[in-house]
């Protein structure tokens, strides 16, 4: 993928449209695939460009080469279970991407199940996935509680469960960029851009009940609670994963006929801000910020930065997810090679030079990446990876 270097507009305190169905099947999607949580969070300060500064990319090979640990063989035959919360949607495509990625350079296989935002579904799924004999299960954002069952008997057969790409405990593992420093970022953006309105400025949230969207959204609350700024969440709606487009659409329409002098929308599903974004920009045709509401998201996918670009969407907080299916591979690598535990960090770091392979920053028009490229990053996770793993596995 080619990248396009921006300017980062992140925090210096600090060191993912259309749904698609599919069904639980082998590791035979149509797109090819391509580079790219229990746990403490550690995060590492060379991830986290000055505000306004440029990101400069590292040597991602040199520095995977670097980390390999002592040469030993892979581990041979494995198939990795894929569970996903909701299929189809640009963040999920992006991850299924990663994952395959990850495992085809390991020599491994991925099956894939689509819980398709609906409980029942996606115990199914699981159970399914379990029938299949898979030697882990991944899934992007699946709550633990959801599947506890049959998450019980992986853990009888030793049979790892791990969440990637957001934060969400109870799994074995959980790896993923820090959701709240994401928040983070987007905060102090709206706190400068939000700041230009005199007077109250009346924000509609959509918060999506679960712990990756919700450490978002908390940093929204911090910044409303604090007194020297003139914020207010006046509407707060909780998207439906069985129904994101038309309940997504709907929730917005309403936030704005309740509240017709909304400034901001901040939304901390990505699906759910593709879905906000067009919606305001119909009712607010030929118009921006501050002339009608600044809508705000998470994650510069493909479906969201064309939004970006024609104006729909006003800004989102990016950071390379997807690098945590690789960081999964790595982790389980290492258990079956080597009988390493997995990690109990949610962003093991990997040198000082890399660190924890994600760059935090915000995009907006001036810097989103063009069609057919992705966010400038400082570490490209599978240059890293297949790096690494061919000077400890021999892998090509």
């Amino acid at each position: 993928m080619g990248n396009r270097t921006g300017r980062a507009f992140a925090l210096a305190a600090c060191a993912s449209l259309a749904l698609g169905v599919a069904a639980c099947g082998d590791d035979d999607n149509d797109e090819p695939a391509s580079s790219g949580s229990s746990a403490a969070t550690t995060t590492s300060a060379s991830s986290t460009p000055e505000l306004g500064s440029k990101i400069t990319p590292i040597d991602a090979a040199a520095a995977g080469k670097a980390q390999a640990g002592e040469p030993t063989d892979a581990p041979k035959g494995k198939t990795l279970g894929y569970l996903t919360v909701v299929g189809g949607i640009d963040s999920t495509v992006r991850d299924r991407k990663a994952l395959e990625a990850a495992a085809g350079v390991m020599g491994w296989k991925v099956v894939y199940c689509d819980g398709q935002g609906d409980t029942s579904k996606t115990v199914t799924c699981m159970n399914t996935l379990l029938a299949r004999n898979v030697d882990a299960i991944l899934t992007d954002g699946v709550a633990s509680s959801q599947v506890a069952g049959p998450l019980r008997e992986a853990r009888k057969r030793d049979i790892p469960g791990i969440v990637f790409s957001g934060e969400n405990p109870g799994w074995d593992a959980q790896y993923g960029p820090d959701e709240g420093r994401k928040g983070e970022v987007l905060a102090e953006y709206f706190k400068q851009r939000l700041g230009e309105i005199d007077g109250e400025v009346k924000i509609a949230v959509s918060a999506f009940p679960q712990p990756w969207a919700s450490n978002r959204t908390a940093e929204l609350e911090k910044l409303v609670k604090d007194e020297a700024n003139d914020l207010k969440i006046v509407a707060t709606t909780a998207p439906d994963p069985a129904n994101l487009i038309e309940g997504g659409r709907k929730a917005a329409q309403d936030q704005l006929t309740q509240n017709p002098d909304i400034k901001a929308f901040w939304v901390d599903y990505d699906a759910v801000g593709q879905v906000v974004g067009q919606t305001v920009a119909a009712k607010f045709a030929g118009k921006s910020f501050p002339d009608r509401p600044l809508v705000a998201t998470f994650h510069a996918d493909a479906g969201t930065n064309k939004l970006i670009r024609s104006g729909a969407i006003d800004v989102v907080a990016d950071a390379p997810y997807d690098a945590a299916a690789w960081v999964a591979v790595d982790q389980l690598a290492q258990l079956w090679a080597r009988d390493e535990p997995l990690s109990q960090e949610l962003a093991p770091s990997y040198g000082d030079e890399a660190g924890d392979l994600y760059t935090y920053q915000v995009i907006t028009k001036d810097n989103v990446p063009e069609e057919g490229e992705t966010a400038t990053v400082k570490a490209d996770a599978g240059e890293f990876f297949r790096a690494k793993w061919a000077a400890e596995f021999g892998t090509k």
